[in-house]
C-alpha cells in the first residue's frame, strides 16, 4: 500500500481524518476512504503536513480530524455477513473523476477509482459489508487482512445513468452482431 498515494487523496479532498484504533494502529483517509496504517509514528497535523508537503496556504485550507475509530465499521478480517465482489475491469468517467462499477447485493455501486490507487498491483480483494443500520462499505483486504474501507456512494445511481448504460449496452450487443457476422464470412 502506497501512502504517498493516501496523502495525495486526503490533499486532494482538503481533509486528512484520522481514526486510533489501538496504540499500534491507525487509520488514515478523506473521510469516504480510510487506510491502516501501522507501526506509525503519531499521525498528528504536524506529522501529515511534513509528510505530504502541504505548502502554508494548503495547510489552511485543510481540515484534520482525530477521532476514536468508527464502532459502525466492522475491522475485523473476517465477518459472517461480508459478500466478496468483483470490480469490474472498466472504469467510468463522471464529471467529478474517475468511477469503477461493483456489482453488489444492492446492484451497481460505484467506487472512485482513486481509491483503489493506493493499492498499485497488490493483490487485494474487495467485499461487500453493512453496517447496522444498513449502510454498505466496502473492506479492501491483502491477504486475509483488512487494509481499508471505503463508504459506499450513491453518485450516479440514477434513471440517466441507467438509461445511459442501457443504450450503450444495445449498441455494443450490434457491434458484436456485426463482429460475428464478419468472422463467419471469413
Amino acid at each position: 500500500m502506497n501512502l504517498d498515494k493516501i496523502f495525495s487523496i486526503c490533499k486532494a479532498a482538503k481533509r486528512f481524518v484520522v481514526f486510533k484504533q489501538n496504540p499500534k494502529t491507525q487509520w488514515i483517509g478523506d473521510g469516504i476512504a480510510t487506510y491502516i496504517v501501522t507501526h506509525s509514528p503519531k499521525l498528528t497535523p504536524e506529522y501529515l503536513t511534513a509528510s505530504a508537503s502541504l505548502k502554508p496556504h494548503e495547510v489552511e485550507n485543510t481540515i484534520f480530524k482525530n477521532s476514536d475509530f468508527p464502532e459502525m465499521l466492522e475491522a475485523a478480517d473476517k465477518s459472517d455477513s461480508e459478500i466478496f465482489i468483483v470490480p469490474s475491469e472498466i472504469s467510468i468517467n463522471f464529471f467529478d473523476g474517475e468511477y469503477t462499477p461493483v456489482f453488489t447485493s444492492e446492484g451497481v455501486r460505484f467506487i472512485k477509482t482513486i481509491y483503489l490507487k493506493p493499492f498499485g498491483k497488490e493483490e487485494y480483494e474487495l467485499y461487500e459489508r453493512h453496517t447496522d443500520d444498513g449502510k454498505m462499505y466496502f473492506v479492501i483486504k491483502i491477504g486475509m487482512f483488512v487494509n481499508a474501507f471505503i463508504m459506499a456512494q450513491s453518485n450516479y445511481l440514477d434513471t440517466e445513468t441507467v438509461t445511459h448504460f442501457e443504450k450503450l449496452y444495445k449498441r455494443m450487443e450490434y457491434a458484436r452482431s456485426i463482429l460475428e457476422q464478419k468472422i463467419e464470412e471469413e
